[in-house]
């Protein structure tokens, strides 16, 4: 077991570990998947972006498929970033994008509370967050250390935090990229505008009753996408909503139930659970 060198990805050997896939039919036309998955020297590729901790065991931090890759070709975990920048005081939560830019950008959402104890103003917050990136970016070298074009250049710093009631954290509470993309797009994009600095955003993130708008806007896609199934395969969805209505109203049913009351024996010989 490794990790490659260039990229991050945690390579296995193993006598357990698959000889490759199975084809039965070559397609000369279709790059070889065996030849994909393995390196040159017999390694498998896990698709996992992984690195060595404080403790000299490997961490997985990322996916190979959730890299970025900047104009000039370099490619990157943003996760890793975010990981290295986290640890910073005034950072509370980071976000960065870059795919198919000239440098990243980052949507942060400050540490309130711990300013507030030092006794640091919002309108110091920009200066203070990057002095904090730039001492984060160099500081403790290997694992904890950024490379130049890793470094994200500017930042939009945000009120309102990535919860799972904006729709920005997941159940898992993992970022979503896509949702805090849309929330702040226009903040993003003016980031790589050259007059543009680093500064807060006037968007204050979508409200709940937005997202319960947005949600009902999507009925129309959902309709749309649904007429163009085949009439087996509408069956089989409609099966599917037929049993999640149903889960859902006995879910109702069962909270708004009253409760029922200990039923007595007829027999005056036994007692009940209730009255021991």
């Amino acid at each position: 077991m490794k990790l490659d060198p260039e990229t991050g990805e945690l390579l296995v050997k193993a006598e357990s570990c698959f000889k490759g896939y199975f084809v039965v039919v070559p397609d000369p036309n279709k790059p070889d998947p065996t030849g994909d998955a393995f390196t040159k020297d017999g390694y498998y590729k896990t698709g996992d972006v992984g690195l060595i901790n404080s403790d000299g065991f490997i961490q997985i931090i990322d996916r190979m498929s959730h890299r970025i890759k900047l104009s000039s070709c370099q490619l990157l975990s943003p996760q890793k970033v975010e990981n290295v920048l986290l640890k910073a005081d005034l950072i509370s939560q980071i976000a960065i994008f870059g795919d198919e830019q000239e440098y990243l950008v980052a949507v942060i959402h400050p540490a309130f509370e711990v300013a507030k104890h030092h006794g640091y103003h919002e309108k110091d917050f920009v200066d203070l967050i990057e002095e904090e990136i730039r001492r984060m970016a160099t500081k403790g070298g290997g694992n904890d250390s950024l490379m130049d074009f890793e470094i994200p250049k500017k930042f939009v710093l945000i009120r309102n935090p990535f919860t799972r009631e904006n729709g920005m954290l997941n159940v898992g509470d993992k970022m979503v990229r896509s949702e805090i993309m849309k929330a702040y797009k226009e903040d993003i994009v003016t980031l790589y505008t050259p007059q543009v600095t680093s500064h807060w955003t006037r968007n204050s993130g979508p409200t709940h009753d937005e997202q319960k708008h947005a949600k009902k806007l999507n009925v129309p896609q959902l309709l749309t996408a649904l007429s163009m199934l085949e009439l087996e395969e509408l069956q089989d969805v409609q099966v599917e909503i037929d049993q999640l209505v149903k889960q859902k109203l006995e879910a109702k049913k069962a909270v708004s139930a009253p409760a029922q009351p200990p039923i007595q024996s007829s027999d005056p010989t036994k007692v009940s659970h209730s009255s021991k």
